[in-house]
């Protein structure tokens, strides 16, 4: 089985229902799945009616169907799940440039965090929430270490968002969450809703604000989809309501700016509800992503936008500001993903492994497809120092974890080699086909030509990886 440890909201397994603690018991036609079988499955979905997943919560099973949805930033399907992790600690790392407070605290890998601040905590999600409500304030950690309890103060560092100060959020709902308030009320993901007590709302701040200022009791909400118009109620009954009713939407995020903040860049660079950012940072941008990466990526450095309003277009230099006041604490630790050792016969050991090998050349294709069809960067490709690493930390988990990495290079290597390219053993036999199809060998000085082309391919490559690995190593 695949334990469940979040879901993100928004995205298709959080719309329906599929809750952390949750466990996958098959997807499709795989009983007990892994989190390969399941990233493999999700990613070649080609079915309308998405992937078929059987979950097991609370001791009792259901069947839900869950359709994929591609993420350009991965550059493949997914369903928005990651793994359950232990409270054991598997990583420690540093916050930007900054010292790693888990370090500065003593911490240590296989810690067992047991208790913080005196309170019991059971999961990740648990500790997540002190060490983000905590940011530059002391927590006591009671960790487990060699059968024995010691305490360890520790202070989180300070990790504020780059941001100008706006939001795009429209009131086209994105997502909408199964067994949800919203979706008992008749709303549908699609649906947009342009007036409240007819009253007409255009950004999903405005939204919020209407039905937060509108006294206890009906609220009538008109929404647009592609049937036509539609009224729903929604009944107030104080802010517990109202906080149940949009903890169930997910807003539709664009580039027609909803709202500003108050002191922050876009405000006093003059941006206004109602404007429509078309350029930053000398970029021409079409979503809310690109807008937010760009920020994040430029930090402090000032750099140009441009916004339309009422068909004129206005430029002028914006400068990030830090997030101060919302800053979330980071003590930089990761934990170990939850696992089950499953021992296999000899029989049983040469089916898993068959399995594995199909699961690892559908990935090589996915990869492929995603590089050749630019929907995932090659900037992802490592090389020989990124195989180095990848042995050490794999060597880490024991001799188990080590061999089968190994094997996944093996068969890498081997489904690289047949490719129709020059030199290696698929451009050998392309050769052959082609000699079987015209009935004559290829001439030298062609197989030579070809075998030039085909060394300098692999060549480029091998530099290529390489680069990206020394740029990683030194976050270039």
């Amino acid at each position: 089985t695949a334990d469940i440890g979040r879901t993100m909201p928004g995205w298709p397994a959080w719309e329906a229902g599929i809750k952390p603690g949750d466990k996958i018991v098959k997807i499709n036609n795989i009983s007990n799945p892994d989190f390969e079988d399941i990233f493999i499955s999700v990613a070649l979905n080609n079915s309308p009616e998405g992937v078929s997943l059987e979950i097991e919560r609370e001791g009792k099973t259901f069947d839900v169907n869950v359709v994929p949805r591609y993420d350009a930033a991965f550059g493949i399907q997914r369903i928005g799940i990651a793994p359950a992790t232990t409270l054991e600690i598997h990583k420690i790392f540093a916050i930007e440039d900054s010292d790693s407070p888990a370090q500065n605290a003593e911490l240590h890998l296989k810690d067992k965090i047991l208790k913080v601040n005196g309170k019991t905590i059971t999961t990740e999600s648990d500790f997540r929430e002190i060490e983000q409500a905590n940011p530059g304030k002391e927590l006591t950690l009671t960790v487990l270490r060699d059968n024995k309890e010691i305490d360890l103060k520790v202070t989180p560092s300070v990790v504020a968002r780059w941001m100008i100060g706006l939001s795009c959020a429209t009131t086209k709902i994105e997502g909408i969450k199964k067994e949800s308030l919203a979706k008992s009320l008749g709303l549908k993901k699609g649906d947009e809703i342009v007036k409240v007590n007819i009253k007409d709302v255009t950004g999903f701040a405005g939204l919020v604000n209407i039905v937060n200022n509108s006294p206890d009791g009906k609220i009538i909400l008109m929404i647009m989809r592609d049937s036509g118009a539609k009224l729903i109620v929604f009944t107030k009954t104080g802010e517990e309501s109202v906080k149940e009713f949009f903890g169930g939407i997910i807003p539709h995020y664009g580039l027609k700016v909803d709202s500003t903040v108050e002191g922050f860049p876009a405000e006093k660079i003059g941006i206004k509800p109602g404007d429509t950012i078309t350029a930053i940072g000398g970029e021409n941008i079409s979503e809310w992503e690109e807008l937010l990466q760009i920020v994040t990526s430029n930090k402090d450095k000032e750099m140009e936008i441009t916004w339309e309003r009422n068909y004129e277009r206005i430029t002028k230099t914006i400068k990030p500001k830090k997030n101060e006041e919302n800053a979330h604490g980071l003590i930089g630790i990761k934990f170990r993903e939850k696992r089950i050792i499953r021992q296999y016969g000899l029989t049983g050991a040469c089916m898993v492994g068959t399995q594995k090998t199909i699961v690892n050349v559908k990935r090589i294709y996915l990869t492929l497809q995603g590089f050749f069809s630019k929907r995932l960067s090659t900037k992802a490709l490592g090389g020989p120092v990124l195989i180095a690493q990848a042995s050490y930390e794999s060597a880490k988990s024991g001799m188990g974890k080590l061999l089968y990495f190994l094997a996944i290079i093996s068969i890498n290597l081997a489904v690289l080699n047949i490719l129709p390219i020059p030199v290696l053993d698929g451009g050998h036999l392309l050769f052959l086909g082609v000699e079987k199809i015209k009935g004559s060998p290829v001439s030298e000085k062609t197989l030579a030509i070809a075998n030039y082309i085909g060394f300098a391919m692999i060549i480029t490559l091998m530099i290529y990886a390489t680069k990206n690995d020394i740029m990683r190593l030194f976050n270039i």
